[in-house]
Parts: C-alpha cells; structure tokens; sequence
C-alpha cells in the first residue's frame, strides 16, 4: 500500500523516494556516508562520522548538489562529482506528492 505523499527526500547522506507508491521506500545511501548506516553504528553519534559531513564541516561556505534523472542520482561537492548512484528503480512522476530537501532532525 501507499506510504505517505512523500515523493522524494533529499538529505545530506540518504535519499528516499517512492514514498508516495510504498510504505517501504527505496533509500540510496551516498557513497560517501556509507560507514554510517551499518549496524555496529551507534545511531546517535553516526552522524558525525559521516566522510561526507566532515567534508563540509570546515566553517567554509560549500556547493552540494544531488542530481537526479530517470535512471541515476549524481552527488557533486564544490563542482566536484563524488559519486554517480543507479537508481535501484527508476524514477517515476509523482502527481499530487511532495519534494523535501533535508530533514526534520536538528544536531
């Protein structure tokens, strides 16, 4: 069944997408916070080993993009690609459904 209106969320380590068709979403984790969402991971303190956010957590001013087409999802840092991902599906139109950047969380 339908999971919520949620089509895609894009945060710094993760996207979710196919929210809005599933109550199990796909989750493309970035290649570069990978060490994060394995089980010995303590969840509270994960985030900050994340190799992506120790990157940006200089105090300097950065350009991160997540570029999505039908078929890949291409993270970029600074003008630089990290990584490009497959999609495990590809991406559908989400009419009615919502887009969010980032999360709810505060650290």
């Amino acid at each position: 069944g339908r999971g919520n209106d949620i089509c895609w969320q894009i945060d710094l380590e993760r996207v979710l997408y196919g929210q809005h068709e599933t109550a199990d979403p796909v989750q493309i984790v970035h290649p570069y916070a990978e060490s994060i969402y394995l089980e010995e991971v303590i969840p509270e303190k994960a985030w900050k080993t994340s190799e992506i956010r120790e990157k940006i957590s200089d105090s300097a001013w950065h350009f991160y993009a997540v570029m999505v087409n039908r078929y890949n999802l291409t993270y970029a840092l600074d003008g630089e690609i990290l990584a490009t991902v497959p999609l495990p599906r590809p991406m559908t139109n989400c009419p009615g459904g919502t887009f969010r950047v980032g999360d709810d969380s505060s650290y």
